[in-house]
């Protein structure tokens, strides 16, 4: 016989209106149970699909999410690219550094990552070392752009914490594959190319890039690779020397291609540049750091041993470059005049890509920090230039330097100059300290002073392509406006 409706569910001892509040409170111990259950599911979920070190998105969230990227894309005829990305010599970090130093850098890596990804990319880590980028609606020429940001942003905010540090990247976007498996196999297929071709670089696919080598070539390059991003880490050292040398290299490597640009130079030569010049004071392995670091002018017989370096480099590194950058690092302290060494060689007899190493050489060690010298300014630096044309330096090189179209990369070397010595100055109304610099706009006249944070001064510095101006100023030809704050604006070449 069933209950009087008015006392099921009733608790005994209890009048209506009391057994209404027990039952109401426990109601709300059932929500507030069930809520708890739900989020504890998500984050659940959250966990497994998120990479315990780093936060990213772990292999199986990346691969779901990129298989849906791709059915979307294929359905509506939009655009999707793939990076793949991978940190060079990172056994080598764990083997000299421990575990715990490699998970640092692990995690740094994974910090820029993000911070050059836009807010519609998915940054994943796939596992050790290796790392991928969906980007949706971005063509391979757009997702350079997202990557290269990447790659800058880690070799100049890791290459002084502790191990220097690079990546290679490769790229691939929908045009060339037809599923999700294939798309991250060309992505690989491009990274394992940027490693082939001595690291610390981006690759976009490409058929005959890819698929022009044979197993033997590829193993030859895979250990030429690997060999030079030894020799690379070890210049790393030698720039680690000092503060006042730090990142020297990268920053010849830089100045070196400039010219070789402006000279007209076939892309794969002013690669090999490039590569050469990472690596040109290697040689200095062998001295003393009392040598190096010394004060004081040189004895004789310290500058005789100094001199040796550049010899010495070459040696060092003749198994792994080819005879014309070997002999790029040889003399890149030749003089035009013959005053030079280690060969005494003068004028045509110098190797042209020596000639453009010993100026960008020069120029950097004028324009840093050293302890037998302070630092001059880039104006200052051309001076010496002009002064040295036709006597250190060949003259038609210096003319470089000084034309209209090479106004732009001083103000930008005379920037990041200012930025390196810590010239920060203090404004009303803006958080952190910020740096007043020459606007960067081209115009030889321009005496404009742009004021930007501190803070947000490396990110954009880090992509070559990047230049800060006056807000409203005029922009050469083929160049796009970014973003435009209240002090300043950020332009890019198109």
């Amino acid at each position: 016989m069933g209950l009087p409706s008015e006392t099921r569910g009733a608790v005994p001892g209890l009048t209506g209106s009391r057994r209404e509040r027990v039952l109401e409170a426990q109601v709300d111990e059932l929500r507030i149970s069930l809520a708890q259950t739900r989020r504890t599911s998500a984050g659940l979920a959250v966990r497994a699909a998120a990479d315990p070190l780093t936060g990213l998105a772990n292999r199986r969230a990346f691969h779901e999410a990129l298989n849906g990227e791709v059915e979307r894309a294929q359905r509506y005829g939009r655009a999707l690219s793939v990076a793949c990305v991978d940190i060079d010599g990172f056994k080598e970090v764990n083997d000299a550094y421990g575990h715990q130093v490699g998970d640092k850098v692990l995690i740094q890596v994974a910090e820029q990552l993000l911070a050059a990804a836009r807010a519609t990319d998915l940054v994943a880590r796939l596992g050790g070392d290796e790392f991928a980028v969906v980007m949706p609606e971005t063509t391979a020429e757009a997702a350079e752009v997202v990557v290269q940001r990447a790659h800058q942003l880690i070799r100049v905010d890791l290459a002084s914490r502790g191990p220097g540090i690079s990546v290679s990247i490769g790229i691939c976007d929908l045009e060339h594959a037809s599923n999700a498996q294939q798309l991250v196999r060309y992505a690989d297929g491009a990274l394992y190319w940027a490693k082939n071709h001595g690291s610390d670089a981006v690759w976009r696919y490409s058929p005959e890039a890819i698929d022009d080598l044979s197993d033997t070539e590829r193993t030859a390059q895979l250990f030429r690779n690997q060999a030079l991003g030894g020799l690379r880490a070890l210049a790393r050292a030698v720039d680690a020397k000092g503060h006042f040398s730090n990142l020297h290299s990268e920053r010849v490597a830089s100045l070196a291609s400039r010219l070789a640009q402006a000279l007209d130079w076939p892309a794969d030569r002013a690669f090999a540049l490039h590569e050469t010049a990472l690596i040109h004071d290697i040689g200095k392995l062998v001295l003393a750091d009392a040598l190096l670091l010394k004060p004081g002018r040189l004895t004789a017989t310290e500058y005789d041993l100094v001199k040796s370096h550049a010899a010495l480099g070459a040696q060092i590194a003749s198994g792994v470059l080819n005879d014309e950058q070997t002999g790029w690092l040889r003399g890149h302290h030749e003089r035009f005049d013959g005053a030079g060494y280690p060969d005494g060689l003068a004028g045509e007899e110098i190797p042209d890509g020596a000639r453009l190493l010993a100026l960008a050489d020069s120029w950097d060690v004028m324009t840093s920090e050293r302890p037998y010298a302070s630092a001059v300014r880039p104006t200052e630096a051309l001076e010496e230039c002009r002064r040295c044309a036709g006597g250190q330096f060949f003259p038609e090189l210096v003319d470089i330097l000084t034309e209209q179209a090479f106004e732009r990369t001083l103000r930008v070397f005379a920037n990041e100059q200012s930025a390196r010595d810590g010239n920060e100055m203090r404004i009303a109304g803006t958080p952190g300290p910020v740096f007043s610099l020459r606007c960067e706009c081209g115009a030889d006249d321009c005496a404009a002073q742009v004021n930007v944070p501190a803070a947000e001064y490396r990110t954009i510095r880090a992509h070559t392509r990047r230049f800060i101006v006056q807000p409203g100023h005029e922009l050469p030809n083929h160049e796009q406006t970014l973003t435009t704050t209240a002090l300043y604006s950020v332009v890019e070449k198109t």
